[in-house]
This record gives C-alpha cells, sequence and structure tokens, in this order.
C-alpha cells in the first residue's frame, strides 16, 4: 500500500511538471510583452518631445523677429514741446552741440555704411549659400541701424535748418528709412526666401533715402554723398522709378508707398516711374520739423538715445535667434532620446517574443 501511494505521488508530479513549465513560459512572455508596450510608450513620449522641440525653435525665431521689429525701429523726431524720447535726439553725444570735427566724422561713418549697404545690395542676388546669405545681410542690417546715431549728430547741430527738416520729414516721418531696416532685418532671418527685398529696398533708398542722406550731409558743408549700389543712379533706380532728388521745403514727404506705387505703374505700362509724393500723404508731416527743432532747442535728448534703440533692437533680433537656436538643438536631443528609446521598444518587444517562443517550446517539450 505504501509502495501505491508512492507511486502515484510520482505520477503526479511528471504530470505537473510540464504544467509548471508552461506556466513559467508564460509568465515570462508576459514580462517580456509588457517590457516592450512600456518601452513603445516611452518612444512616443520622445516623439512629443521631439515635435515639442521644434515648436519651440519656431516660437524663438518667431519671438526675435518681432522684439527686433518692435526695439529696433527708426527714432522719430519728438513732439513739440516734449522732453525727449528715445526718437531722433538733438543735441550731440555729450549733451551738447556738436563741433566741427563732430559733424565731419558723422558725415565719414555714415557714408561708409551706406557703402556697407550699398555692397551687399550689390552682391545679395549673387550669394547662393542661405547661411551666408542670412551673415550678409545681417551685416548690412548692422550697418544700416548704425546710421541713426550719424543723423542724430548731424540733427544736433543743424535740426533748424529747413533743408534738414525737409529731408527728416521722408526719412523718418514718411517711415522711408524704417522701410530699410524692416527687410533688411527679414533677410537677416529668412534667408534667400526673402531675397525679392533687395529690388524692394532698392526703389525706396535710391529714391527716398539715400538723396536726404545727402542733403544731411550737405547742411555740415560737406561735399560727400551717399554710396549707392549699382542698380541706381542720384535719384532712383535706373531705368526704374525715379524722385527729385532730396526732399525740398514745400514738398510732400517721400513715402516707400510712393516708390512702389511709381514702380508698379512703369511696369504695368500705366505710368512713366515718375513718384508722386502729393498722392501718398503722410500723417504728422505738418507738425514733424516742429518737433525736430524743438527736440534740438530743448537739448533733452542725446545720440546715445539713437544707439540705445539700435542697440536693443539688434540684441533683441540676436536674442530672438539664440532662442530659436537652442530651442531647436533641445528638440534634436529629445528627438535623438526618443530614437533610442524607440530601440528599446523594439528590443523589449522582441523579448516578449522570445519570451512567449520559449515558454509554448518549454511548454511543448
Amino acid at each position: 500500500m505504501k509502495y501505491i501511494f508512492i507511486a502515484s505521488l510520482l505520477s503526479s508530479a511528471v504530470l505537473a511538471a510540464p504544467m509548471a513549465q508552461k506556466g513559467q513560459g508564460n509568465t515570462r512572455g508576459n514580462k517580456g510583452a509588457g517590457a516592450g508596450a512600456a518601452a513603445a510608450q516611452t518612444n512616443g513620449a520622445g516623439a512629443a518631445n521631439a515635435q515639442t522641440g521644434a515648436a519651440n525653435a519656431q516660437t524663438g525665431a518667431a519671438q526675435g523677429a518681432a522684439q527686433g521689429a518692435a526695439q529696433g525701429a527708426v527714432p522719430q523726431t519728438a513732439a513739440p514741446g516734449s522732453a525727449g524720447t528715445n526718437q531722433t535726439p538733438a543735441p550731440g553725444s555729450t549733451g551738447g552741440t556738436p563741433t566741427a570735427g563732430d559733424l565731419a566724422t558723422a558725415v565719414a561713418n555714415w557714408q561708409a555704411d551706406t557703402s556697407m549697404v550699398s555692397n551687399f545690395l550689390n552682391t545679395g542676388a549673387s550669394i547662393q549659400n542661405d547661411a551666408q546669405f542670412k551673415q550678409a545681410a545681417l551685416v548690412a542690417f548692422n550697418a544700416e541701424v548704425d546710421e541713426l546715431n550719424h543723423k542724430a549728430i548731424i540733427d544736433a547741430a543743424n535740426a533748424n535748418m529747413p533743408n534738414v527738416q525737409s529731408a527728416n520729414s521722408t526719412l523718418a516721418t514718411g517711415g522711408a528709412f524704417q522701410d530699410v531696416v524692416d527687410k533688411l532685418m527679414i533677410m537677416s532671418m529668412q534667408g534667400r526666401a526673402a531675397a525679392n527685398n533687395i529690388d524692394l529696398i532698392n526703389q525706396n533708398r535710391c529714391v527716398n533715402v539715400l538723396p536726404n542722406i545727402d542733403a544731411y550731409m550737405a547742411s555740415t558743408g560737406s561735399t560727400s554723398q551717399a554710396v549707392r549700389p549699382t542698380a541706381c543712379d542720384q535719384t532712383g533706380v535706373q531705368g526704374g522709378v525715379q524722385g527729385g532728388g532730396p526732399t525740398l521745403p514745400g514738398d510732400a514727404p517721400g513715402s516707400p508707398a510712393a516708390a512702389f506705387a511709381a514702380q508698379q505703374a512703369l511696369t504695368s505700362g500705366t505710368g512713366n516711374g515718375a513718384v508722386q509724393n502729393a498722392a501718398f500723404p503722410v500723417a504728422g508731416a505738418a507738425g514733424a520739423a516742429q518737433g525736430q527743432a524743438a527736440g534740438a532747442a530743448q537739448g533733452a535728448g542725446t545720440a546715445q538715445g539713437a544707439g540705445t534703440a539700435a542697440a536693443q533692437g539688434t540684441g533683441a533680433a540676436a536674442q530672438g535667434a539664440a532662442n530659436g537656436a537652442g530651442a531647436a538643438t533641445q528638440g534634436a536631443a529629445q528627438g535623438q532620446a526618443g530614437a533610442a528609446k524607440a530601440g528599446a521598444a523594439k528590443a523589449g518587444a522582441a523579448t516578449g517574443a522570445t519570451g512567449k517562443a520559449n515558454g509554448r517550446g518549454k511548454a511543448n517539450n
């Protein structure tokens, strides 16, 4: 009887062993499958992180553009009786009337800056590398903004001169200078995709900006003039839109809109390319000259104000670009992490499959 009982126990153990092996195989398979699912879920988080990084990069670039445009705005003349603003300052950089030497230096430096901008307008269209194009546009942008410092010094000495007031009505009040700044900044950030702005800058700058810079320089007794790009002559674009030279007392202020309209009319055959400034009245032009003279007399602003505004605009644009680059880098890193986790998911899935296969094999055995 004792032997029969032992034999029965041994038979039960033999039957139980395959069941245990099968259960153990299923357990291993389930663990492997679970690890694969967890890794796959982690991979999804990595992909989401990569998308977040890309979105951050776009946001950084957009913020840089908005900040650069807002803070790097061209100074305008102060309103009559104002205490001075970050707008076209009247006294010299030291708070007093600029000397003859100060004026000569301002003219020379302003001419040099116009040469740098014109060089980009001459060569920009031929630059095929997008990064190089952006860098060249940025150099031109910085030079254009720096011109405000030299303008401010001449304003400090000659803001009461009628010819200077008239020139300022186009440069500042009419928005001609600001339009050049804006378009250079856009090209420095968007690259060759915005290269069509070169022609638009020439249409406005050669009609409205450069002739009135000449007027500023002439007010100091200098015979120097702004450096033109090859596409332009003394009063406009060669074979294209033409202005009447510097804005004179009694003339309607020039504006980018008037220059663009004249070029479009010429292209479409409905005009001869001559700018009609009177058809595009500039708001606030009447009080601008008074504000310029009042700011000069009060001596509230300084040339440093223009430099600060320019530096802030340039710094904001650079910071935005840096933020965009940093966000892009972070996004790339997160994307790589996601890819690594994808590999872990595949490995986990493979482990799960192997575990189940082993379980079935051992169970069959």
